[in-house]
C-alpha cells in the first residue's frame, strides 16, 4: 500500500478524546500510515478558549504511543519541557513562532528519515492531537506543489457552557460532535493542512523565517505570495476539540 506522512505537534491536550474519530480521515484500508511527532512533555489544557500548562502534569507516552497503532507506525517522538530553553510558549516566547517550530522538527525527521530508509511518502498531513473529525471524510491527494487548507474553522467541546451563579462554570464532560465554524476571510486556516512535499516545505519556512503575526495570516502571506504553490480549499469537517479539562 501507498505511505502517508501525518506530522503531530503541539500540546497532547484532547488527544484521548480525539483519536478515535481520526478514523474518519485516515483510512487503514487503502493507506499505510507513518507518524512525526513534536509536541511538549506536558499535557497542556484549554480553558475559555485561554491556553494553560500545568507543569506538573507530564503526558503518558506510551498511552499516546498505543493510541496511535491502530493506524499506523510512530516514525519519532520527540518531546520538550514547556519551561526548558527556547520553548516557552505562554512565558517569553511567540507561542507562534514555537508552534510552527515543532511543524518544521516534523518535516526535518521525516526528510532524515526519507534519505535513510529510501520510503516514498504520496503526501503529507499536517495533524493537531486535539482535532475531532465527527464525519467521514476522503483527503485529496496533491501534487508535490499543492497544499489543501480547510474551508472552515471548526471548535468540538464536552459539556455546555452554563452560568450557575451568574459567573460561568461548565457541565459535566460528555462526548459531542458538535461544531461551530465559519469560514476564513483573508487568511488560511492553520488547523490542519494536506500537503506535498514542496507544499510542506514552505508550511515549514513559516518558522525558519518567521514574523511576529498571527499563525493563520503568517500562513496566508507565505503561500498566496509563492507562484510555485499552488493554494487550494477543502471541507475537512476537522473540530478543534477546545474548552477542554486537565485530565
Amino acid at each position: 500500500m501507498e505511505r502517508i506522512a501525518v506530522f503531530i505537534s503541539g500540546y497532547v491536550r484532547s488527544f484521548y478524546e480525539c483519536i478515535d474519530s481520526w478514523e474518519n480521515i485516515l483510512d487503514t484500508s487503502k493507506y499505510e500510515y507513518d507518524f512525526f511527532i513534536n509536541t511538549y512533555d506536558e499535557y497542556g489544557y484549554s480553558h475559555s478558549t485561554i491556553y494553560n500548562v500545568d507543569l506538573n502534569h507530564k503526558v503518558n507516552i506510551p498511552r499516546v504511543l498505543n493510541s496511535l497503532g491502530k493506524y499506523g507506525t510512530v516514525v519519532s517522538y520527540n518531546s520538550t519541557p514547556t519551561d526548558d530553553g527556547d520553548n516557552k510558549p505562554y512565558f517569553t516566547n511567540h507561542r507562534f513562532r514555537l508552534m510552527f517550530k515543532k511543524i518544521y522538527l516534523c518535516n526535518e525527521d521525516y526528510k532524515k528519515h526519507k534519505k535513510k530508509t529510501s520510503t516514498e511518502y504520496l503526501y503529507t498531513i499536517r495533524m493537531r492531537f486535539d482535532l475531532f473529525f465527527p464525519e467521514k471524510v476522503d483527503l485529496p491527494i496533491p501534487k508535490p506543489n499543492e497544499a489543501y487548507f480547510p474551508a472552515m474553522f471548526g471548535f468540538a467541546e464536552r459539556g455546555e457552557r452554563i452560568r450557575p451563579d451568574g459567573k460561568g462554570g461548565w457541565t459535566v464532560p460528555v462526548a459531542t460532535s458538535f461544531r461551530e465554524t465559519h469560514g476564513p476571510t483573508d487568511i488560511l486556516n492553520d488547523q490542519f493542512a494536506v500537503c506535498g512535499e514542496r507544499a510542506m516545505d514552505l508550511y515549514s519556512d513559516c518558522y525558519t523565517n518567521f514574523i511576529p503575526i498571527a499563525c493563520d495570516a503568517l500562513l496566508h502571506k507565505k503561500f498566496t505570495n509563492d507562484n510555485e504553490i499552488v493554494t487550494k480549499i477543502s471541507d475537512f469537517k476537522q473540530c478543534v476539540f477546545s474548552r477542554t479539562f486537565r485530565g
